[in-house]
């Protein structure tokens, strides 16, 4: 949030309010939640080179003043690990099936979201193209009947089409009652991050 605003109490008004930061989810939140906050001024930066993505690390923390220091043997240990959220690619929006009735086809597209302007294919921090942009690439998979038909992976563009053939190869006769599930990916230092997945029904 941007502001916020003694009302009265224990109350406050938030204004301002920026959702799905990083790779969270939009949510919800009715008037009158609890809420915990942490000002930027009690929150501390900390580097180590051995805190490297995908490596679980142990943190014992102690209180102390200048006139004693706790023992850490007396501490309980707080395991994390460390997963690389800020570089997750946010999920696509606006995901749709569209079937044609005269070629049998079903289309799939979707709204590419990045985390700044001008974020090409590869690394969202540096700006390859100028637009339109996503971050890395798109993932399908094609579900009938609660199970998986084909995954296709690499897919450079913001639309893909699932072919009367490739449904026929998958399924014996072309189905219309597919699932389609969605995700945005990309690698950086031999690392993969994925967004969540997003579905959409066929639509006839």
């Amino acid at each position: 949030f941007q502001t916020i605003t003694p009302i009265s109490g224990d109350v406050y008004e938030l204004t301002g309010n920026i959702r799905g930061c990083f790779d969270t989810e939009k949510a919800t939140h009715s008037i009158g939640d609890d809420f915990y906050y942490i000002p930027l001024s009690n929150v501390s930066l900390f580097t180590n080179d051995q805190l490297l993505v995908g490596t679980t690390k142990y943190f014992k923390l102690i209180p102390y003043n200048s006139a004693y220091t706790a023992s850490i043997t007396d501490a309980d240990a707080n395991t994390h690990s460390i997963v690389g959220r800020a570089r997750k690619p946010y999920v696509p929006g606006g995901f749709l099936a569209t079937g044609n009735l005269i070629t049998n086809d079903i289309v799939l597209t979707w709204s590419p979201r990045v985390r700044g302007t001008g974020a090409g294919i590869g690394d969202a921090d540096t700006i390859t193209d100028a637009s339109p942009t996503w971050e890395g690439y798109f993932e399908v998979e094609v579900w009938v009947g609660g199970v998986k038909k084909r995954t296709q992976t690499a897919i450079d563009a913001v639309t893909w089409t699932y072919t009367e053939a490739m449904n026929i190869i998958d399924n014996g006769t072309a189905q219309t009652d597919v699932t389609f599930k969605l995700k945005n990916y990309r690698t950086s230092d031999t690392i993969t991050y994925s967004s969540a997945w997003t579905t959409a029904e066929a639509g006839w």
